[in-house]
């Protein structure tokens, strides 16, 4: 799937700086660090970033280092030889390789593993790699962007990631503010979600608390942090009643994963 800035929705100063910033860093070779917490669209940022440099007709390759063990996670960026461990059949390249002159997009690498990260230095370094039970290091062509919802410089502090490869990460830092922090987006979003779900659910929905009807009103609270738990957790309760509570639709809708959707519906004390 494409993806180019217009895809991320918002007006708010603090969002056009970010898409200021990821519009002079895409033209460029530069490793970029995107932080922000969980779903604040970090990957969405490293899609346009992608979508907006010369990498563009190469492949965009997401990968998740927090999803995967580590043995697992390792065979998959940096491939392995046949029979350097049970079940290798037959030699496979990874995903540095297969990128082929595109972009690799490390979500969540503050879980990589230490032995990992000494592997991805040497990416970043020298731009070869070493396969699983191979002593040949190989060339890759490859422009890596990461992100975290963790603060690296703390994790490095605590000696749990390396200094030098946080360094290396960290040439450009993009910082995504989470949307409670940016209240003036939220109308433009749900009028996009509404746009957007309407044909699949074939259904023309439009929030009563947008139309100003009584029913659909929060309790007043002049605290916006608390205003926007309550919009969130009403909107959240709307989409999983018109799936009928198939909770992995609803966070296919709601565009979040479903650990996500799970913590959100215990957080709000969602039946």
């Amino acid at each position: 799937m494409n993806h180019d800035m217009s895809d991320i929705i918002g007006k708010s100063r603090a969002l056009r700086a970010v898409l200021e910033m990821a519009m002079k860093v895409a033209p460029t070779q530069s490793t970029v660090l995107i932080t922000g917490e969980s779903g604040s669209g970090k990957e969405l940022v490293a899609h346009a970033i992608h979508a907006q440099s010369d990498r563009r007709d190469k492949y965009f390759l997401p990968v998740n280092c927090g999803a995967l063990p580590e043995t697992l996670l390792e065979s998959l960026l940096f491939g392995h030889m046949k029979g350097s461990f049970t079940g290798a059949f037959a030699n496979q390249e990874g995903l540095f390789e297969r990128a082929r002159g595109g972009t690799i997009f490390l979500d969540e690498i503050g879980e990589i593993p230490q032995h990992l990260q000494v592997k991805l230095l040497r990416v970043l370094e020298a731009r070869e790699i070493l396969s699983i039970g191979s002593t040949t290091p190989r060339k890759v062509d490859v422009r890596v962007l990461a992100a975290t919802n963790r603060e690296l410089q703390k994790e490095v502090e605590q000696g749990r990631f390396r200094d030098d490869l946080y360094f290396r990460l960290n040439v450009m830092e993009i910082h995504i503010p989470p949307l409670r922090e940016r209240p003036e987006d939220i109308p433009l979003l749900v009028e996009h979600l509404i746009e957007k779900h309407n044909p699949e659910l074939k259904r023309h929905f439009l929030p009563r608390s947008l139309l100003g009807g009584k029913e659909a009103v929060p309790a007043y609270t002049p605290n916006l942090k608390e205003a926007l738990k309550q919009f969130e957790k009403q909107h959240i309760e709307r989409v999983l009643e018109q799936v009928s509570q198939d909770r992995k639709e609803a966070a296919r809708l709601l565009d979040i994963s479903l650990s996500s959707l799970y913590r959100k519906i215990e957080e709000f004390g969602i039946p």
